[in-house]
């Protein structure tokens, strides 16, 4: 087994459910979780962090929780849902802290790809 797959189910990613969304393809998927750390949207969503653009960073982390629903990543979509559920609400208070939380489990997955 693909050693990258042995680190993401060590974390708790679903590995075996992302592969059948992407029909066994190994090489498609293992594309897509490199693509999927040059995301724009994950710098983006930092800088707006410093701002009022409440709906722009809704839109963010809606776009990286529906990305790594699909990559089977569950500890960064389980972070994430969590900012974008704050947003949904307008509940502000604790945006910083649960971005530093997403952020973190980005840079797990991150470190696991660039090894």
């Amino acid at each position: 087994m693909n050693t990258v797959f042995v680190k993401l189910k060590e974390i708790g990613s679903d590995v075996d459910g992302a592969l059948a969304r992407f029909m066994g393809d190994e090489e498609l998927y293992i594309e897509c979780l490199e693509s999927f750390t040059e995301d724009e949207n994950i710098p983006k969503l930092e800088r707006l962090i410093r701002t009022t653009e409440y709906q722009e960073m809704f839109n963010c982390a809606h776009t990286i929780k529906g990305v790594a629903a699909n990559l089977g990543l569950t500890s960064l979509f389980n972070t994430t849902c969590i900012l974008v559920e704050e947003l949904r609400n307008s509940s502000y208070d604790n945006i910083e802290t649960d971005f530093e939380a997403m952020s973190n489990e980005f840079n797990i997955f991150v470190s696991i790809m660039h090894n």
